[in-house]
């Protein structure tokens, strides 16, 4: 099959194909034309037959009619007509037709009586047919009753005419034989009855007589097919006009056309021979195209491998030289580049160490040939300020003094790489974890001697993470990856130096088990709600609850939301879950309001709540299709959800205070909120943060901020919630401060609805003298 789609095969073969297609139309057009030819000529010797023919039945009646004459004008002749010896007639007519080879010869009278013939059929005074007015009439053809004759007819005068002599030739097989060696065509004369004396075999004859039968030719020629062989036809009109006598001469085609067969042959025998040497003249021409671009196909294919050693050489002056001299140029340049890659896939640019890549494929190697090795994984402090300080070029240059002062450290005990950003990786042969320990403070007093740019100095501080082969693993990777795993736990140390520890793997899954299951948590029913009951210490009203969150894992049991809050907003999950608590918070306001009760609870928004600017669009839709009021809804913000892109916060809030949310700010005094932004907001009430309401006490730095806050927040027009109350003393001083609602340990812990229900049945006394 690949010979098949060979450029070699291709070329030769529309080389041949080209030569043959022209050698068939040459051959054809040369053989249409000798056939022509021959058909021309054949016609041409059907005229010249004719002409012959005529001229020769015209000497024959020529020489007929003088031989008849000279028998009339015999003396002795006419006076045995004159006195009518019919013994010595009969004797004188067969002598002298003998002597003319007449056919039949006759002496009639002038009315055309017979007086004397040579055949014994006729008696004495019968009248001959056709005899009498066939004197001088200018033809000597005429039919008989069977085949057509040739008939002369002369008076014998003595000297007024007394009678007439008739001597007839019979046009027999004979005659058509004789005719058809002078004029070498076939010659057929047609008589009355069908017979005929014909030149043709005989059943081609009897064809003849039945193609002229069932359709008699209109003219003088035409072709006609007799035993499978194809004749063309003349006929020539003989004899009087009422008595016509038909001569066909026919020649076969296959006979004009036998005489160029000779020449046909030749031609095809050049033919032939010039297919051949088209043929051998094609393979060369393709052998000599095909070679070169095979040697440069097998050069390229080489090159795509990635064998760059191959040299593209084709020893041409031609196109095929000068493209093997581009690829040879292409393959110097591809192997250039093909080795700088490899560098720079393998090797840090700015540095020149070796990259992550590297560093794992070494320690595969360490690994294999050596029985411990120990990894420090090292990343620098602070390196973002430094690099800030000192500019991208000093950040630059402090890196590479950090990894010079690495290496010249190592000393030929390891190598030193580069996984990324201000992280370095020490790959120590031959040493257990106390030596890495002491390496890795050599290390840290070897970074903290200063290094100068621009005239600043800067001392390097690092948190260092340490693992050691075979005891924490045997993959590359996975060291790699608890050796950095054990630096930023470091950061968290004083000595900024940790070793891997087993037991951070099992809280690493378990993070990820949480991250991947978190989603999905709601469809498998494992979130629930708490509420947790907020009092009003002013006057009374619907009773109000906080709403917060619970996760029931099917494996891991109940999971803290200080745990599962924080992944679900770095991992994306947090719309979702504020989704889900939005819906069934309304779905529960709605089964209590058929119970008869009004509850207004309150729910916290995250930063990635406040993003979604079709908010306010669903929670409406949400409330509506439940028939629950907005105003039953408080949406708890903290301030740094709001600093994050404070004008979209404003314009997000300001569209679901419109829609009659009430709006709250939470964790007030803890994040970065300005009075300018406070006053900006559309919210309905501030949140004071539990850190200062749980230690509150009379003259303390927390009564001072609490006191402050509530007044503050009374100026604005705003109300003021306490959270975190658990004892009664802090109740009685946010009482007489003015402090609006507070929620805590001391009123009630979150509690399911059941049991929030049954905590609001128990309000049958005013809430104020229940707490005192």
């Amino acid at each position: 099959m690949k010979l098949i789609h060979s450029f070699q095969t291709r070329i030769a073969g529309s080389l041949f194909l080209l030569m043959l297609v022209v050698i068939t139309l040459v051959y054809l057009t040369v053989k249409a034309a000798t056939e022509a030819s021959a058909v021309r000529q054949s016609y041409d010797q059907l005229d010249t037959g004719a002409r012959v023919f005529r001229q020769v039945l015209d000497g024959r009646c020529r020489r007929l009619n003088d031989a008849v004459r000279v028998l009339a004008a015999d003396f002795g002749f006419r006076d045995a007509v004159a006195s009518g010896d019919v013994p010595t007639l009969r004797s004188v007519l067969a002598n002298h037709g003998a002597r003319v080879g007449a056919g039949d010869t006759y002496l009639l009278d002038m009315d055309g009586r017979l007086i004397a013939s040579t055949v014994a059929a006729h008696s004495e005074g019968e009248r001959l047919p056709g005899a009498v007015g066939a004197v001088n009439d200018g033809s000597c053809v005429l039919a008989g009753t069977g085949l057509p004759q040739l008939r002369v007819t002369v008076p014998v005068r003595a000297p007024l005419p007394i009678a007439q002599v008739v001597m007839s030739f019979a046009m027999d097989q004979a005659m058509a034989q004789e005719f058809r060696s002078l004029i070498n065509l076939d010659v057929v004369f047609l008589g009355e009855a069908a017979l005929m004396a014909s030149t043709l075999p005989d059943e081609q004859g009897r064809q003849l007589v039945q193609e002229l039968a069932r359709a008699p030719g209109t003219g003088d020629g035409w072709q006609l097919t007799l035993g499978g062989r194809l004749y063309q036809v003349k006929r020539l009109t003989l004899g009087t006009q009422d008595h016509p006598v038909y001569v066909y001469l026919l020649r076969a085609l296959d006979v004009a056309l036998a005489e160029f067969e000779p020449l046909l042959r030749q031609l095809a025998l050049i033919a032939g021979g010039a297919l051949l040497a088209a043929l051998l003249g094609a393979l060369w021409l393709a052998r000599n195209l095909a070679q070169p671009l095979r040697q440069l196909s097998v050069m390229s294919w080489r090159i795509g491998q990635g064998d760059y050693a191959v040299k593209v050489e084709v020893p041409r002056q031609d196109e095929f030289g000068r493209l093997a001299q581009v690829l040879e140029e292409m393959r110097q340049g591809i192997a250039e580049r093909e080795q700088r890659l490899n560098h720079n896939a393998l090797h840090d640019a700015l540095t020149g160490l070796p990259n992550r890549l590297l560093a794992e494929e070494r320690l595969r190697v360490f690994i294999a040939t050596q029985s411990q090795v120990s990894l420090l994984y090292l990343g620098l402090d602070g390196f973002q300020a430094i690099n800030e300080s000192a500019g991208v070029a000093g950040g630059d240059r402090i890196l590479r003094m950090v990894a010079e002062r690495a290496q010249v450290l190592l000393a030929g005990r390891g190598c030193v790489s580069r996984p990324v950003g201000d992280e370095f990786l020490v790959q120590a042969c031959r040493m257990g974890l106390e030596g890495a320990v002491g390496l890795a403070e050599q290390l840290r007093l070897s970074l903290a001697e200063p290094i100068e740019w621009e005239g600043q100095l800067f001392r390097l501080s690092c948190r260092i993470g340490v693992v050691e082969y075979p005891r924490h693993g045997d993959d590359p990777n996975q060291l790699i990856e608890r050796a950095r795993s054990a630096m930023l736990d470091a950061g968290q140390l004083p000595d900024r130096l940790r070793v891997y520890d087993e037991g951070r793997d099992a809280a690493q899954q378990r993070r990820l088990q949480l991250v991947q299951d978190l989603p999905l948590a709601g469809e498998r029913g494992e979130l629930m709600l708490v509420f947790q009951p907020k009092v009003a210490l002013q006057g009374s009203g619907p009773h109000q609850a906080e709403v917060l969150l619970r996760w029931r894992h099917a494996e891991l049991g109940m999971v803290s939301p200080g745990e599962f809050i924080p992944l679900a907003e770095r991992s994306g999950s947090m719309a979702g879950l504020t989704r889900w608590v939005i819906q069934a918070t309304i779905r529960q306001l709605a089964l209590w309001q058929t119970q008869g009760r009004e509850v207004k609870v309150s729910l916290n928004v995250s930063a990635v709540d406040l993003a979604d600017t079709q908010l306010p669009e669903r929670v409406m839709g949400w409330l509506d299709d439940a028939g629950v009021s907005a105003r039953q809804l408080t949406f708890e913000i903290t301030e740094s959800a709001i600093m994050a892109d404070p004008e979209a916060a404003i314009a997000l809030l300001t569209r679901l205070s419109i829609l009659g949310i009430r709006l709250s700010v939470d964790d007030y005094g803890t994040g970065q909120a300005s009075l300018a932004h406070l006053k900006r907001l559309p919210v309905d009430e501030l949140k004071i943060d539990q850190s200062f309401v749980k230690e509150l006490a009379p003259g303390n730095d927390d009564a001072v901020i609490v006191r402050s806050t509530i007044e503050m927040g009374h100026n604005l027009g705003l109300e003021v919630v306490a959270e975190g109350v658990e004892e009664a003393r802090a109740l009685a001083l946010l009482r007489s401060w003015g402090c609006d609602v507070i929620q805590g340990y001391y009123i009630s812990r979150p509690v399911p609805a059941a049991e929030f229900e049954a905590w609001m049945e128990r309000q049958s006394m005013p809430v104020l003298e229940a707490l005192s």
